[in-house]
Parts: structure tokens; C-alpha cells; sequence
């Protein structure tokens, strides 16, 4: 008996019998022939079948349905696919190749892909009448590949899927970060202030919406190169070219490796969304740059400074009085946390690292906590500290209606008041030492971290209950290998939590910041002119 060939009808039920159910109880039919109509609503999975395409559809999405009609995870052997293609249109073959080569729909699932794509295919169908054949093949290349933009977005899939599976994020957490995006221009002001007018990068500005300035303008950043007049970015070329090159935009209008640009960025994440730049915030690569580059940057973590203050209300005070100040970076000790995680079995390590770090983050978030000394070890009042100690530093030609006047004791002035108070530098390592231990006595006892411990580690609770109870619910409808699984993955979710809770008890801390103040009634010049 010869095969038989069927089409596909719309309107075909199970109850009357049609052709597409034939498809799969009738040996005979060999083969179903399908047209737009069947690529929903149909399902006709299992046994030892092949999908051939007479047409590619600009639409991946339409492609892989067409395949999702057969292939069903756990339905058996993976489904083959033929692609009749034309050798004589090179448009067809193009398209063919970004599908293939760039987006893979024809070995695998894109219903991750969906933003990815539906992305590229808004840009292409506006492009691909000027860029013609090129562009696809350009499309293509961009996409596939281990370093093309598929390769990345699933590597960065992955990352948020060993953050969800690590722990779910609390509905409170959620509107914490919905809060804090609202405060997006304080974000810009802080950031502002520290890359461009502290290590002095220019900021270009993009243009304008509907004749109206725009409120969160798009802008890149560019370096200040030495040698062009003005002050230079305080970052050498070099380093910046090696740290920094996954944010440089060489293709953009004036960036080289002379006179470099970043990649176009925004602070408020909906313009970020709609305009399709990147968003500056923690986790970016600038950003990450940037940090790293503070951390191991010296410049700014030590001072020394003289603040003369006449009108000090305090009648123990004296005339002159030294004050040590040390600011330290609190946060999760990971260490625990890691081992477990080290030793464990899990597929993605990278991703489960950086999704530990973002946990510890959010269950206690990283903070500066000041922590104030005098020359005799003692921790001064509140109230003293605040009115004669934080304020902020204050120049003679900026002193007015201030009350007090700031002298930065740099290479020049500083000798003058060693010479003036040789006391206060007697045994100076040793005493910097000695200040050292006693403000991170100070700091275990410090009200403010210890209360944020304490709501860290409630957090941490109602999160855990909620998890535990979760995996719990699971194992109970489970049995065999799945429920094996199911409880060791709540004894390693136990593990992790305790190691956690141990980090924030016990947190890590580093010294940031140190500077000596000399608090005074008489000024500068007043102390050292006799010397």
C-alpha cells in the first residue's frame, strides 16, 4: 500500500475523525501537510517523526511552535527538522543561518530568549530593506557563537535562575527595590559626584524628546585624556583601556583608545527600558570597574586635618583636643557560606557565587559605620560628634556663618604642627594601632549595626520558614530519586541559611576610610606661628 498524504483542517475535532488524527493511529499516513493554522492547538508528539519546512516565517517564535506541535519534553527521541531552501535566494539562506547558526531554533528551546528576540526582530524589520542580505549575515554572527549574544544572555539566565533557586525574594525585598528605583535622582547625584566630578570623567549628554529637555537625558562617559588641557581622569590610560574595555563603545562617534566613550546609560530604570540602554547601577560593568578600582585606590583613605572651632560649648574641652575617625565597611561574611557551596554539587559555581553575594546583600546590606575616637581611647557623645566632628569640611573662603574654619595638614603644614604638638606624635605607629583596636571594639557595640543585625537575621527567619515549608510540601508528593534529591536540597538550603545567619552575626569588616582630626579653639596659624 502506497503512503498517504493529509492536510490539515482547521476545524477537525477528535469527535469527527479528521485527517491530522489519522497522522498519528493510521500507519498509512505518512505524511501531514500543516499551513499557519496548525501551529497552535495541535498536538502531535511521540513516535519517529521529522518536520519539514517549505517556508521560514520572520518569526523565530512561529518556527519553534511549529516544532512544539511534535516535540514535547519527555515525549521520547528528539524531533528532526528538514529546511527546503532556495540556492538562489541568498535572502532565504540568510535567514536561514540567523536562525540556525544565531538563535539555534532548530536544537533547542528559545522560550528564554523571548526578550532577546523579540528585540532583534524589531530592529531587523526596520534595517534589513537598507542593510539587505548583510545585515542578516552581520545578525547572525552578532547572535551565535560562545561569545555572541544568545551565549550571553542564557549565561546570564542561568545567573538569575541559581539566585531564584538559593532562595525566593520576599514581597517586602520586592518593594524595597521599587522604593529605591523612585530615588533614582539621588542615585544620579551620589554617582555624579564621585565619577565624574571626583576622578573627573566628562559626561555627554544626548539630545532632546519633543522639543523638551529630557528629565533622565541619555549620556556616555568619556575619559579625560592627559596632555589636552584641563585636568586629566584620574585613572591611567592604561589601566582604564585593560579594566574597562567591556564598557568602551569604540564604534560610537569620537570614542578611539585615545579619547575613549562608554556605552549610552541612563539612572532611571523605565528609560533604561524603553530607550534600550544600559542603566547605571551596581552590578553594571562600569560601575563594578569603578569599584574595583576605589578599593584598591589609595588616594582618599587617610587624612589629617585641623579644624578650628572657637566656640566649642563644652568646659571640659580645653584648647586643643585629638580625634581619631575610622570608617568601616560592614557586611556579610560569605566565607562559611562558600565552603558549602564549594563542596557542593552544584552545576553553575560562578552564578551560585554571585547569587550568594546578592542573598547576603539583601538579607544584610553592606554599610559605613563611622566609628569616633579620642586620644584616649574613648568613643565622644553623640551630640559632641555631630556638632564639632561630621560636619563637613569647610574651607577659610567658604567659612561663612559656619563657625568653624577646616586647615588640611598636608606635606607642608603638617610639620609645623608636629613641631608645635610633639606630644600628640610621640610613639605615632603605635598609637595608631592602639586606636585602631579600640574603635573596632566600638564597632561590635555600635547600636546601630547591632539593630540591623538583629532585623537581618529575623528577615533571614521568615524567609527560611517560608522555603523550608515549600521544599517540605515538595517532598511529601515526591518518592524514589526525586524525593532523594528534594531532601538533600533542603539540608543543603539549612546549611546555607546557618552559614549565612553565622556570616551576619560575625561580619566582615574593612577599614575604608582613617583621619586624624585636631579639634581646637585657637586657628591654624595661631598654634604654629611661635614655631
Amino acid at each position: 500500500m502506497s503512503p498517504e498524504i493529509v492536510r490539515h483542517e482547521i476545524f477537525e475535532t477528535t469527535e469527527s475523525g479528521g485527517s491530522w488524527l489519522r497522522f498519528l493511529s493510521d500507519d498509512a499516513v505518512k505524511v501531514l501537510v500543516c499551513d499557519s493554522t496548525a501551529e497552535e492547538g495541535i498536538n502531535i508528539q511521540g513516535g519517529d517523526k521529522m518536520v519539514v519546512h517549505f517556508d521560514l516565517p520572520l518569526s523565530p517564535n512561529r518556527v519553534e511552535q511549529r516544532m512544539g506541535r511534535l516535540d514535547r519534553y519527555g515525549s521520547g527521541e528528539a524531533v528532526h527538522s528538514d529546511v527546503l531552501l532556495d540556492d538562489t535566494c541568498q535572502y532565504q539562506r540568510a535567514w536561514h543561518r540567523v536562525l540556525d547558526y544565531g538563535l539555534g531554533v532548530f536544537s533547542g528551546s528559545i522560550a528564554s530568549l523571548q526578550y532577546l528576540v523579540e528585540d532583534k526582530i524589531q530592529e531587523l524589520k526596520s534595517d534589513i530593506l537598507w542593510g539587505g542580505v548583510e545585515h542578516l549575515d552581520n545578525l547572525a554572527e552578532q547572535l551565535g557563537g560562545s561569545t555572541g549574544l544568545v551565549q550571553r544572555e542564557l549565561k546570564m539566565i542561568d545567573e538569575q535562575d541559581a539566585l531564584d533557586e538559593l532562595a525566593p525574594m520576599a514581597e517586602q525585598e520586592t518593594e524595597d527595590i521599587e522604593k529605591l528605583e523612585e530615588e533614582w535622582k539621588g542615585i544620579r547625584q551620589t554617582t555624579n559626584y564621585w565619577i565624574t566630578d571626583t576622578l573627573l570623567f566628562d559626561k555627554l549628554l544626548f539630545g532632546q524628546v519633543g522639543g523638551n529637555k529630557m528629565t533622565d537625558q541619555t549620556f556616555r562617559f568619556k575619559y579625560r585624556t592627559p596632555g589636552f588641557g584641563g585636568p586629566s581622569t584620574l585613572i591611567p590610560l592604561s589601566g582604564f583601556l585593560l579594566d574597562f574595555i567591556g564598557v568602551i563603545d569604540f564604534k560610537a562617534t569620537g570614542s578611539n583608545f585615545r579619547t575613549p566613550l562608554s556605552y549610552p546609560y541612563v539612572y532611571r530604570r523605565s528609560s533604561a527600558t524603553k530607550r534600550g540602554v544600559r542603566l547605571l547601577r551596581h552590578g553594571d560593568p562600569f560601575i563594578e570597574a569603578i569599584k574595583s578600582f576605589t578599593d584598591f585606590d589609595d588616594r582618599g583613605k587617610s587624612f589629617a586635618m585641623w579644624r578650628h572651632f572657637p566656640n566649642i560649648e563644652d568646659a571640659h574641652f580645653g584648647d586643643t583636643r585629638l580625634y581619631f575617625r575610622f570608617d568601616f565597611l560592614v557586611e556579610t561574611d560569605l566565607g562559611s557560606a562558600l565552603k558549602i557551596l564549594d563542596a557542593s554539587s552544584i552545576t553553575n559555581a560562578r552564578a551560585a557565587r554571585l547569587s550568594l553575594r546578592r542573598r547576603g546583600d539583601s538579607l544584610f546590606p553592606p554599610s559605613l559605620v563611622r566609628i569616633w575616637v579620642d586620644e584616649d581611647g574613648e568613643e565622644p557623645n553623640k551630640s559632641f560628634v555631630q556638632k564639632y566632628l561630621d560636619g563637613t569640611y569647610v574651607r577659610e573662603e567658604e567659612a561663612t556663618n559656619q563657625g568653624y574654619i577646616d586647615k588640611n595638614l598636608n606635606i607642608f603644614r603638617l610639620p609645623k604642627i608636629k613641631e608645635a604638638l610633639p606630644f600628640n606624635f610621640e610613639g605615632w605607629n603605635d598609637q595608631c594601632v592602639w586606636m585602631r583596636d579600640r574603635a573596632e571594639k566600638r564597632l561590635v557595640e555600635n547600636e546601630s549595626l547591632v539593630l540591623n543585625q538583629k532585623e537581618a537575621i529575623e528577615r533571614a527567619r521568615v524567609q527560611n520558614e517560608v522555603r523550608y515549608a515549600q521544599l517540605t510540601t515538595r517532598i511529601k508528593h515526591l518518592s524514589g530519586k526525586e524525593g532523594k534529591n528534594e531532601r538533600l536540597r533542603l539540608e543543603f538550603e539549612k546549611a546555607i541559611n546557618e552559614a549565612l545567619c553565622k556570616g551576619i552575626i560575625t561580619p566582615s569588616t574593612r577599614l575604608d576610610v582613617v583621619g586624624a582630626v585636631f579639634l581646637s579653639r585657637h586657628s591654624f596659624f595661631d598654634i604654629t606661628k611661635t614655631h
